[in-house]
């Protein structure tokens, strides 16, 4: 079977045009033709449709009905250029924000070595020093989970597997990272319950700790691995990872509001009830444009994967 750039460089051919003339009415790059009929790309699906129309042959002479769903597979989900620059300016917002983190709890954690800072800071970043170390490992996981899709995006190579890989390193670090809390309070729990004092602190904290991170982590990991990964374009996967983004947003929510609540506990000082508020806030938006690329990258692929088994049954 003759590929689909071989295909395209005939019909090119017959047709009487040459690379530039039919880049010229497809408004793309004379190279971007070129990386077609050397089979190194595959150009996008209302483009593949518009060839088919410009060189007078059917869809099926371009494409069997296995490259049609490889065009969706091979060609990066976002192809929309101003969209995709809206992505990569997310990503790199997304990798530098956890950067600063990064570079800000080391710092504390320097410094709370010495012991001086749980003196003058008695909101302690709410959490114990090992949950402390948990959150650091998880941010620099991020950071090259995230590394790896921007630089990918920048390349305009972000297949739906290499977006697979980065949801499933996300999903994998947030059930690992945070089952490791859980485990943490667990043993608190049962402490409480041996030494006879209230339980209910330790508990809320499971609760919180499992319904925000350890079991939408797990979700999200195997919808991923289904959905990108196996190419599995069921309605059920995409409703997953919708539904553990949205419980994402609203747990950044909830944090929020715990957090605010708290600064103005432990911070009477106006300026200090600001700075704190600035951080949470930047925290909050920097969770949503997480879960917004989630949840958009997944709605484009699938919507591509239909349109694709719709232009192969033509």
């Amino acid at each position: 079977m003759v590929e689909f750039g071989e295909q395209l460089r005939i019909a090119r051919e017959k047709k009487g045009m040459t690379q530039q003339s039919l880049a010229d009415q497809l408004f793309v790059s004379r190279q971007s033709v070129s990386r077609w009929e050397r089979g190194e790309r595959y150009p996008d699906l209302i483009t593949t449709k518009n060839l088919s129309q410009i060189l007078d042959v059917s869809l099926d002479t371009l494409l069997s009905g296995k490259e049609m769903v490889k065009v969706a597979e091979r060609t990066p989900v976002v192809e929309n250029k101003l969209v995709n620059n809206m992505a990569i300016a997310l990503y790199a917002i997304v990798v530098i924000s956890f950067f600063i983190k990064i570079a800000e709890k080391a710092m504390i954690l320097f410094i709370q070595s010495f012991k001086s800072l749980s003196e003058s800071r008695p909101m302690n970043y709410m959490h114990g020093s090992e949950d402390e170390r948990i959150v650091v490992l998880r941010y620099i996981i991020y950071v090259i989970i995230f590394l790896f899709a921007l630089y990918h995006a920048i390349k305009d190579t972000l297949t739906p597997k290499k977006i697979g890989v980065m949801m499933m390193g996300f999903f994998i670090t947030l059930f690992l990272l945070d089952g490791t809390i859980v485990f943490t309070y667990l043993n608190n729990f049962y402490a409480s319950l041996t030494d006879g004092v209230d339980t209910m602190i330790w508990l809320r904290k499971i609760v919180v700790e499992l319904m925000q991170a350890t079991v939408p982590g797990a979700i999200g990991a195997v919808a991923s691995y289904f959905f990108f990964i196996r190419e599995k374009n069921r309605k059920l996967w995409v409703n997953m990872i919708t539904a553990i983004a949205i419980a994402g947003i609203i747990g950044n929510l909830y944090d929020t509001f715990h957090d605010l609540s708290k600064s103005r506990m432990f911070f009477p000082a106006a300026s200090m009830v600001t700075t704190t508020a600035r951080e949470t806030a930047a925290d909050f938006v920097l969770g949503i444009a997480v879960f917004v690329l989630i949840v958009y990258q997944t709605h484009v692929l699938y919507r591509k994967r239909i349109t694709a088994e719709n232009l192969s049954a033509e």
